[in-house]
């Protein structure tokens, strides 16, 4: 004759893991990247009500020349980017920021001294307009992506986005070593 055995856990033991394991879940903090879709330069990105294209990606060593020429502390990177407001409402365009490759973050810079057709740093868009103008940012030559998002007040409420800047060599660039035939 076999006797069943049976092994009772009391019912808070048994819900106890999967308590945790959900507590765990909903604390375990997700990757913001991972959230964030990748475009391409000169793609459509919508970031909530705001919609950038970035339509040019150019490396300048200084801007201007001579003596009052402004010098970066490596190089300076302009975007000309382009905005439109999708909303309803008026809605404010907030400060972008690229994103390196070791992932360390780089703000755009707030002085638009010497930057043709600067895009401002406060900025704001009615209903349906667009606005385009060029960003600027002082970062190693390196890829990056620039971090785009809508106006939300809420970091967890905000939409964000990243475009694709890579590095790009001018043709004729001094810094490019010349090939030899």
């Amino acid at each position: 004759m076999m006797t069943r055995f049976s092994l009772r856990i009391p019912h808070f033991l048994s819900v106890t893991p999967l308590a945790a394991c959900l507590l765990l879940a909903g604390c375990s903090e997700v990757s913001s990247s991972a959230r964030k879709r990748l475009y391409h330069m000169g793609e459509r990105v919508e970031a909530g009500a705001l919609v950038y294209t970035v339509l040019e990606a150019e490396w300048q060593p200084q801007l201007g020349e001579g003596a009052n020429a402004r010098v970066p502390q490596h190089q300076f990177l302009m975007l000309r980017v382009s905005v439109t407001n999708s909303s309803i409402r008026e809605v404010s365009i907030p400060q972008l920021r690229l994103v390196g490759s070791r992932r360390d973050p780089h703000a755009e810079l707030t002085d638009g001294d010497r930057v043709p057709n600067w895009l401002g740093m406060l900025r704001s868009l009615k209903p349906a307009d667009t606005i385009e103008g060029r960003i600027l940012f002082d970062v190693p030559r390196e890829d990056f992506q620039l971090e785009v998002s809508d106006d939300a007040l809420d970091p967890e409420q905000r939409n964000v986005a990243l475009i694709e800047v890579p590095l790009r060599f001018e043709s004729g660039n001094a810094d490019l070593p010349q090939r030899t035939r």
